[in-house]
């Protein structure tokens, strides 16, 4: 499991606007905001891959069912 990094908040010039850095800016290359360093909770990605799991297997099902060959007698 992946830890958070360590973010601190700095001002430049030190009335400047403040920015949210990690502790390896600037070789992090996380952007000019570090907030895109921190992960996603995992809880909520497995909840988006099942949904998007379930929503794949019901379009497949149905693009099947309407993909058969309908007997006219």
């Amino acid at each position: 499991m992946e830890t958070r990094p360590h973010l601190e908040i700095i001002t430049i010039p030190p009335d400047g606007k403040p920015l949210v850095r990690c502790q390896n800016f600037p070789e992090c290359m996380c952007g000019d905001d570090c907030n895109d360093a921190v992960p996603a909770d995992p809880a909520i990605v497995r909840r988006v891959l099942f949904g998007l799991l379930i929503a794949t297997a019901i379009i497949d099902g149905v693009l099947l069912y309407l993909g058969l060959p309908v007997e006219i007698e």
